[in-house]
């Protein structure tokens, strides 16, 4: 499925062709996903609390530039 959506991508088509060709696979997917349960995440990963980010950093470097319009 993979290698049909990447030929689809790749090639010159219309937007026509792509949403048929996007229709389709979308269509084998759910076929293909229906009979497997859901999985869960990984374990060590169930919870991203320890994930954060500090933009406080960011925010003042951007908060610093000038944006011209020209």
């Amino acid at each position: 499925m993979q290698e049909k959506l990447t030929a689809s991508m790749q090639t010159q088509c219309s937007a026509a062709s792509f949403l048929l060709d996007a229709k389709t696979l979308r269509e084998e997917a759910e076929l293909v996903a229906g009979g497997a349960p859901p999985k869960g995440p990984e374990p060590g990963v169930e919870s991203l609390d320890h994930m954060t980010i500090d933009t406080s950093e960011a925010q003042r470097l951007l908060s610093a530039m000038e944006f011209r319009r020209e």
